[in-house]
């Protein structure tokens, strides 16, 4: 028993000191951006012309300010490159393409991550099909 109770004291002993410095460096981690998400939401189909809102209510919650900037495609931004707010909507170009948003969150002292999100504008929003003009057959159907 006396063994054991000597284990322990020394033990605690280590064990204190290591936690007092832990504790006084911040836990040694890292800046607090790793724990901001920026969460852009699915991929998004709509047809030519149509209005479109962005989602970024998935993000890291709290005081933020999003910013949605455009990585490909016509511009919908109305020349500014970007556009801002949790759900931002915009018109989708009159011709069949892709445009594509980059978030970021920022809470006043870090910026997450960016997140990309894909809006797929296609003819009409309807049902699409596609045929392989190689393989498929009008004559048999079995073309897809």
């Amino acid at each position: 028993m006396q063994l054991l109770d000597g284990r322990l004291k020394r033990a605690t002993l280590i064990i204190l000191p290591t936690l007092f410095l832990l504790s006084s460096c911040g836990g040694g981690g890292g800046s607090s951006s790793a724990s901001l998400i920026a969460a852009a939401g699915p991929d998004i189909t709509s047809a030519r012309n149509a209005t479109v809102t962005l989602d970024g209510s998935g993000s890291s919650a709290g005081a933020l300010t999003y910013r949605w900037e455009q990585t490909k495609g016509p511009d919908v931004t109305g020349g500014a490159g970007f556009l801002s707010g949790v759900t931002p909507s915009f018109t989708t170009p009159d011709t069949v393409d892709t445009v594509s948003f980059s978030l970021t969150v920022n809470d006043g002292s870090s910026t997450s991550a960016a997140n990309t999100v894909h809006v797929n504008v296609l003819e009409h929003s309807g049902p699409s099909f596609f045929i392989d003009s190689d393989e498929g057959s009008d004559d048999s159907g079995d073309g897809s």
